[in-house]
């Protein structure tokens, strides 16, 4: 065997193998709680996103009960808090998506203020 097909077959077998959100596969319970932030490390019972498609994945599953969101992700794509507030907002109005408990812990004043008045019309419509 040659060394390049040897490294072909292990690279496909760690691929098959490979799931980059495993603990959505361990939730069968609808109370998760999701903490989202490039930085800091989620709190205990907590699960991690670290960015905008990550925290997206775990919100499609409809399982997340509690979100703590920060504003500034350090993603490539430039997503934020804020746009994952938008797709939550879109969600809810178009789709009927269950909303979650929000809270905020980024230190950007502005982001806040914006992810706050996204929550704020969420909430004003649902009355």
């Amino acid at each position: 065997m040659r060394l390049l097909d040897f490294f072909n077959i292990v690279s496909h077998a760690t691929r098959a193998r490979y799931n980059p959100y495993p603990s959505l596969e361990r939730h069968n319970h609808n109370n998760m709680k999701l903490y989202v932030d490039d930085i800091r490390i989620a709190p205990a019972g907590w699960e991690q996103a670290w960015d905008f498609k990550e925290a997206i994945k775990y919100l499609e599953t409809k399982k997340v009960q509690k979100l703590s969101l920060d504003h500034d992700l350090g993603s490539s794509l430039g997503a934020t808090g804020y746009d994952i507030m938008k797709w939550i907002e879109y969600q809810v109005e178009m789709e009927g998506f269950p909303l979650p408990d929000i809270v905020f812990h980024t230190a950007n004043g502005v982001g806040r203020q914006n992810m706050q008045a996204a929550l704020d019309a969420i909430l004003r419509r649902q009355q």
